[in-house]
């Protein structure tokens, strides 16, 4: 029984081995399941950000240039009003010079003209440049903010990364700690269930000897008890 006991000790001691070793493959496929998901969840993320800046970007260089061409068409609108007003007036001036026969006013009226027209000419010139460059620099703006919107996303990306290694590196840590006290635990009841079967064997043992002195005693009552009726028929025979 001892022998056999023991036998079924070891076939169950190696069973518990195959089944931590099962459950250790199962809990590290799962792991890497979840982490693989969280990656892909990361990366998905990143690149639905990506698409998001291109459409805010391109959305926004759409509305600059509407916008520079409208300012463009202001100027160009304001330039044409003050140059009809001007000529307007002057024409209205030059007719009273005419009228008057006032050659001299008449030249200086042209003069006029031609001095504040240049003027006029000038100042378009001069507001299309200043709304040129406004332009070009809300461009530059909207691309250094592509810019640190697009690093600011990597970032994000790259530290999402970075926990969820951190949080598989702690995780097998766990894992391997649940495994190493498992075989601790197995170790443990093995050691129990061996001197509990060793208990078993002393008790059948302690059992037999007592029997077995019990039988003994028994026998020599039954012997002694022969011998003396054996004793007290040969005496009286004799």
């Amino acid at each position: 029984d001892y022998l056999r006991d023991k036998e079924d000790l070891l076939i169950q001691y190696g069973q518990k081995a195959e089944d931590i070793e099962r459950q250790a493959v199962q809990k590290l496929e799962d792991l890497d399941i979840k982490v693989t998901q969280q990656k892909e969840d990361a990366w998905t993320d990143y690149y639905q950000g990506l698409e998001d800046i291109n459409i805010w970007y391109n959305q926004a260089i759409e509305d600059a240039n509407y916008e520079h061409q409208q300012n463009l068409l202001k100027a160009e609108e304001d330039f044409q009003n003050k140059m009809r007003d001007l000529r307007q007036k002057f024409l209205f001036d030059l007719e009273d010079a005419i009228r008057e026969r006032d050659a001299k006013q008449a030249m200086s009226l042209i003069r006029q003209y031609n001095f504040e027209r240049r003027q006029e000419e000038q100042n378009r010139d001069d507001n299309i440049e200043d709304i040129n460059k406004q332009y070009k620099i809300e461009l530059a703006e909207l691309k250094r903010q592509k810019a640190r919107k697009l690093a600011e996303l990597k970032n994000e990306l790259n530290s999402r990364l970075a926990e969820i290694q951190l949080e598989y590196q702690r995780e097998l840590e766990e894992l391997s700690i649940w495994k190493q006290r498992e075989y601790e635990e197995r170790e443990l009841w093995y050691k129990r269930e061996l001197e509990q079967i060793w208990d078993n064997y002393e008790d059948q043992m302690s059992a037999l000897r007592t029997q077995r002195g019990r039988d003994l005693e028994d026998l020599a009552d039954y012997l002694k008890s022969k011998y003396d009726y054996n004793k007290k028929w040969m005496d009286a025979l004799y």
